[in-house]
């Protein structure tokens, strides 16, 4: 037998939840070596996600 197709009605009365999101967790004292700090990479990617972690305050001042 064939299953009958879900219709856009059906679709739209599922609910997904999801689990509720968790307060970040202040990380460690550490330092951190980035090697090629002048690439490409490190520009787009690296330095724009540690001002982040850094704004959000889930990096502690002493780390390095």
């Amino acid at each position: 037998m064939l299953e009958e197709q879900p219709t856009s009605r059906r679709l739209n009365a599922q609910r997904v939840t999801a689990p509720p999101r968790r307060e970040p967790r202040l990380a460690d004292p550490c330092a951190m070596v980035i090697f090629g700090a002048g690439g490409d990479l490190t520009k787009r990617l690296v330095v724009p996600a540690l001002y982040n972690l850094a704004r959000t305050k889930v990096l502690r001042r002493n780390s390095r």
